[in-house]
């Protein structure tokens, strides 16, 4: 198990190091859709000592946000030395299939699959920010959708 940091900062460094840098907002989307898909891969989290909250514009991370809210919307261009040997083989390839499926979206599509009929943000968010119970992202991760 890795923490979300650790993650965090794999994910920006990747994106800077490919010339495709991510706002923070895309940087939650991405950490929402790796942390479904370890589940729906490996049947476990790829973090756990962090818990999603159902935002406005959908799962965050606080701890993430609030350590790179500095940079608004603007891109993250950061290169991180310590983020290597982060996953297995077959685990970054994954991580780098789901960047790579996010940084081709528009962010505002990938708030609006996040917010989801059935999704986990979808069935807790009520106009104000709210934990994500880590048991409703296992569940929707291996349902059919």
């Amino acid at each position: 198990m890795r923490d979300v940091m650790t993650v965090a900062k794999y994910v920006i460094d990747y994106c800077t190091r490919i010339n495709k840098p991510i706002s923070n907002l895309q940087l939650q989307k991405i950490l929402y859709y790796i942390q479904l898909n370890f589940y729906r891969n490996y049947h476990n989290a790829c973090f756990t000592e962090e818990q999603f909250e159902a935002w406005e514009y959908g799962p965050v991370v606080p701890s993430i946000y609030y350590r790179f809210n500095s940079y608004g919307a603007t891109k993250i261009c950061n290169i991180y030395s310590d983020v290597y040997n982060v996953f297995s083989n077959e685990e970054e390839s994954l991580c780098k299939n789901i960047i790579s499926v996010c940084i081709s979206l528009d962010v505002w599509d990938l708030v609006q699959r996040s917010h989801k009929e059935g999704s986990p943000w979808k069935q807790v968010y009520v106009g104000r920010r709210v934990p994500i119970p880590e048991k409703l992202i296992k569940a929707y991760a291996y349902s059919a959708h």
